[in-house]
């Protein structure tokens, strides 16, 4: 299997290669500038109780703005089945803000992105006891969920600029409501400038944690 850097590594030296045979001659310094990035590099495994989270805050290469794309992955290992109102990981100060959020957790009857007042509700199931590659993909316009690399919510959606911080397990999003937290492993959470291709997606797979 390979390493998890080296495998996000390939894939940014990848989609840069395809830049430059698609841009034509000449246009090196504008492919290079247009390249996708990983703004957020993986994280480390972490074990969260339902009690404990995580954040980062004053990130200032996150794609915050409301139009701007990018993609938000992560490997998760529930050890209890979610709750509703239980947000996993995402950016934005997981307050509730009308569009100001990018978060993944369950608000409904499945994996989720929660925007803020934005919702993207699917009806695919996490499975509890078990790695599972958890994606959203937002291109400026458009949402797109994913679990293990295969699409599983489409969406239109409108979003407003985020504050740049991310957050895992995070609390407090619903002060006046019984939120829960999350009770399981998160390894991976990384962000990019893009939204990523379903191909790219799939070639993150191999980063997955052994189960």
């Amino acid at each position: 299997m390979h390493s998890r850097s080296s495998s996000f590594s390939s894939l940014k030296r990848g989609i840069l290669f395809c830049c430059l045979l698609t841009a034509g001659p000449g246009a090196k310094n504008f492919a290079m500038a247009q390249t996708r990035e990983e703004v957020f590099a993986p994280t480390p495994l972490q074990k969260f109780d339902g009690r404990s989270d995580w954040s980062r805050t004053g990130l200032t290469t996150l794609p915050t703005g409301g139009n701007a794309p990018w993609t938000i992955n992560m490997f998760v290992k529930p050890e209890v089945a979610l709750y509703e109102l239980t947000l996993i990981g995402g950016f934005g100060n997981a307050r509730d803000g009308q569009g100001t959020q990018r978060y993944i957790g369950r608000i409904g009857d499945g994996i989720h992105f929660w925007g803020g007042g934005i919702d993207v509700e699917s009806d695919v199931p996490f499975d509890v006891g078990g790695w599972q590659m958890i994606t959203a993909a937002f291109d400026g316009k458009t949402l797109t969920l994913y679990k293990n690399g295969q699409s599983i919510k489409t969406s239109p959606v409108t979003l407003m600029d985020a504050v740049s911080e991310i957050h895992l397990s995070p609390k407090e999003t619903w002060p006046n409501q019984d939120q829960r937290q999350f009770n399981g492993r998160i390894q991976g959470f990384a962000v990019w400038n893009s939204a990523l291709s379903t191909s790219d997606i799939q070639k993150l797979m191999t980063s997955m944690p052994e189960r």
